[in-house]
């Protein structure tokens, strides 16, 4: 099957001048679509011109999209499949991380129900970054579904942390849920964020949920706030720790010598820190300092990874997601990062969004881990 990728005018008109050839080519047609935050007030109308086309739809709402000029709040990218991937949109994702597991594993069961022949496709998730144990989520999946798929996706949503039903079929609109979307064998996203972990590490002594209470048997913020001073000479206080807390990360230490990025972005009046993604008990930590420039390594590392997976033929697109918080680290060379990753590539069409999070191992077959600060990159070919 193939799928194509295209940004068209988030007007009636442009829908369905698009939409309809596709209907026309395909009864099975879909498409997977992304638009950006300031265009929320648009999804009613595009799903109008996805269920008048009689084309499926699934998609999400992303702080801003990526195109070869930089990044934009018009339009929006529309992912076509000839045959649209098996699809579903589920919520009721709060905090009971079994039950959310659970709709994905019946999405799972239905959408693949005998083992599959060969190679495990891939189950790539839009979900809701507010949703508090998506960590939790994960790693129950795995628990029960364990290699019957690959894993990945990348968390919707405002830069703002607004709630909002972020995420859509032709439908209906939802929040605090996931698009569920299985493609196939060839899909294998590629992910990386590129930090090496420093040797000083400490223990999250009271966790709950994205909410660090304590650090070392002390108040999570007065031990980040020294260690950022002592480190960097940085003095962090209340009204500048979002402007300082996205540069100073905070790093999760694995067994397996992986490193998970979680990136502080609220405060309480106890102290506790608020990160996007869970931090659970115990866990080591350590403090990172976001790069001043563009990593090369991580572009590379992403690049040669989807080369890898597609060989040598040519590439139609490459849908590229990457983290909001990387942007606010690097700033302007968050371009230099995607325009050499463009280059590296050499897909016809290269666009994507700004995301708030991201899902996948770094190594093919490992544990599925909700990261910050990464690079997510695709080139699907459906089911």
């Amino acid at each position: 099957m193939t799928s194509r990728l295209a940004h068209v005018d988030l007007t009636p008109d442009a829908l369905l001048a698009h939409l309809r050839p596709l209907r026309a080519r395909s009864e099975r047609a879909g498409v997977l679509a992304v638009l950006a935050d300031a265009c929320r007030d648009r999804v009613p109308m595009l799903q109008a011109a996805a269920r008048e086309a009689g084309v499926a739809l699934a998609g999400g709402v992303f702080p801003q999209l990526i195109t070869r000029d930089g990044f934009s709040s018009e339009g929006v990218w529309l992912l076509s499949f000839d045959v649209m991937p098996p699809m579903r949109v589920v919520d009721g994702w709060a905090h009971d991380a079994d039950a959310s597991a659970r709709t994905v594993l019946d999405f799972l069961d239905e959408a693949q129900p005998a083992e599959p022949d060969g190679e495990a496709p891939t189950l790539f998730l839009l979900v809701d970054a507010l949703v508090p144990n998506l960590a939790s989520v994960l790693e129950r999946l795995y628990l029960e579904a364990g290699d019957r798929a690959r894993y990945a996706g990348v968390a919707a949503g405002s830069e703002s942390f607004e709630p909002f039903p972020c995420l859509f079929d032709g439908e209906r609109s939802v929040a605090r849920g996931a698009v569920c979307l299985l493609l196939g064998a060839s899909s294998y996203p590629a992910i990386a964020h590129g930090y090496a972990p420093p040797e000083r590490s400490m223990t999250a002594t009271a966790t709950e949920g994205n909410r660090v209470q304590s650090i070392d048997w002390r108040p999570a913020f007065d031990v980040y706030r020294e260690l950022i001073a002592r480190e960097y000479g940085v003095e962090l206080t209340r009204e500048n720790f979002y402007r300082y807390g996205v540069n100073f990360p905070l790093g999760i230490l694995r067994a397996c010598g992986e490193m998970v990025v979680r990136l502080p972005v609220g405060l309480a009046d106890d102290g506790s820190i608020f990160c996007v993604g869970e931090v659970p008990d115990h866990a080591v930590l350590t403090l990172l300092r976001a790069p001043s420039d563009a990593s090369s390594s991580c572009v590379d590392l992403v690049a040669r990874t989807v080369r890898a997976t597609v060989g040598p033929r040519p590439l139609d697109h490459l849908l590229t997601f990457y983290c909001a918080g990387r942007r606010l680290q690097i700033g302007a060379h968050a371009l230099d990062e995607l325009r050499a990753l463009d280059a590296q590539v050499g897909a016809e069409g290269f666009g994507g969004a700004l995301t708030l999070g991201e899902l996948g191992s770094e190594a093919e077959w490992s544990y599925p881990l909700f990261h910050n600060t990464a690079l997510v990159c695709a080139t699907w070919d459906g089911p």
